[in-house]
């Protein structure tokens, strides 16, 4: 005699990266700050980060992912370059991580 189970899973859904990114694009414009998306095409460099924002006469690139992900070895030569020119900026993974991050660049240029 078969006894049948019944399993229950729980899946925690995620964010998709894109909704977090729309998330981020609201709280940089409601601080003032102007974000502009770059999308992938055949004459854009690969790796990119997915925004630039121009925020109190800074340019600050954002590389959205989701909790647990990281960027690709591309996108962390990429960032890595755009430091070497003296952007500053990182990979972002939560609205909350965004608004900490801007909180400590308003802090930096207030110095």
């Amino acid at each position: 005699m078969k006894s049948s189970m019944l399993i229950l899973v729980t899946v925690q859904t995620m964010k998709k990266e894109s909704k977090i990114r729309e998330e981020i694009v609201k709280a940089i414009r409601a601080r003032g700050g102007r974000p502009i998306k770059f999308y992938g095409c055949i004459y854009s460099e690969s790796g990119m980060p997915d925004l630039l924002v121009c925020y109190r006469s800074r340019f600050i690139f954002i590389e959205t992912k989701q909790k647990g992900k990281e960027a690709r070895k591309k996108q962390e030569l990429v960032m890595q370059s755009l430091r070497n020119a003296g952007a500053i900026g990182g990979v972002v993974d939560s609205l909350k991580n965004a608004i900490i991050y801007f909180d400590e660049v308003d802090i930096c240029l207030d110095i």
